[in-house]
């Protein structure tokens, strides 16, 4: 095909059809689709003669809606957990929340087509590169940052934590924590969010649900609380637990009265692996934001008020 023949003058044989889309200026080859919308567009060239189509394309604009975010409860209702971790690292852990989010993939046929045999991109599967945290081609993540605060008991006094008072248990770094941030958090206070699409708090594919094309029936088992890590997201939907959880303090460190406080804030959302490898975001960023707190009060640091919000 070329510039001539799908351009006006005597040359012309073909056109677009402008039933969907629109002309790129100056592009006489290519043609615009909105991607404004999640929709399944068919793109055609048609004779100039009769306007019969000879050639077709399907053209996807995909796109994942948040359907369900909310935080279901503590990881540890007691408000902390006594732990003898390695010596001399015996504390209390800070208190985790349970997060679920679930999110609706649009347009639904995507979705449907493959499932009942129809054309469509096949999308199932498990996905062709395996990033930290991925094994299917669609995939809920995060992406993080974290500032780190320690709190004197009063005015006039310096803080006493240093960055080895802190420790991070298997269970936290199951979480997504990665201690060897730890050192340079309490240097310079703030972990920032990384500048591209890409995470960096998602290390485990068990606290997920991202099989769109069937209804799942899906667990993932943290201590006894089976039922606040359920995802369970209905057909042409994908969701993910994040069960957030920071470190402990040596006990033996600071002093009475004195506070840590790790604010985190977090963007879930939806990548999608087409092709070859090549990762896309299909979603929206949903923040929310987990603060724990730790309280020097005798011989621990106890919990003092951790909390879990989604901004809406």
């Amino acid at each position: 095909m070329t510039t001539e023949q799908i351009s006006p003058g005597p040359k012309q044989i073909v056109r677009w059809d402008d039933q969907v889309g629109e002309p790129v200026p100056g592009e006489a080859l290519k043609w615009r689709i909105p991607r404004d919308a999640a929709d399944h567009h068919e793109v055609k060239l048609l004779k100039v003669t009769d306007s019969t189509a000879v050639a077709e394309m399907d053209v996807w604009v995909v796109w994942a809606e948040k359907h369900t975010a909310e935080v279901l409860g503590d990881s540890l209702p007691s408000g902390g957990n006594p732990s003898g971790g390695p010596a001399p690292f015996s504390h209390l852990l800070p208190k985790g929340k349970f997060v679920r989010f679930i999110f609706a993939i649009e347009p639904i046929e995507i979705i449907a087509f493959p499932s009942i045999g129809e054309e469509g991109p096949d999308l199932r599967g498990d996905c062709l590169v395996n990033l930290e945290g991925a094994k299917k081609k669609w995939d809920v993540t995060r992406r993080m940052k974290i500032r780190y605060a320690n709190t004197p008991p009063s005015p006039d006094s310096q803080p006493q934590i240093t960055s080895n008072d802190l420790w991070v248990d298997s269970a936290a770094i199951a979480a997504g924590l990665n201690g060897a941030l730890l050192p340079s958090m309490v240097v310079d206070p703030l972990v920032p969010m990384p500048p591209s699409d890409a995470p960096n708090d998602d290390i485990r594919t068990t606290d997920k649900a991202n099989d769109p094309y069937e209804i799942s029936d899906f667990g993932s088992v943290v201590g006894s609380f089976d039922s606040m890590t359920t995802v369970s997201p209905e057909f042409a939907m994908i969701g993910s637990v994040d069960v957030p959880q920071f470190p402990g303090i040596r006990a033996e460190a600071g002093v009475d009265g004195e506070e840590v406080r790790f604010t985190t804030n977090f963007e879930e959302y939806v990548r999608l692996e087409i092709g070859a490898g090549q990762w896309f975001r299909v979603s929206d960023f949903v923040p929310w934001k987990y603060e724990s707190v730790l309280k020097k009060s005798g011989t621990y640091f106890g919990e003092a008020g951790s909390s879990a919000t989604i901004d809406e």
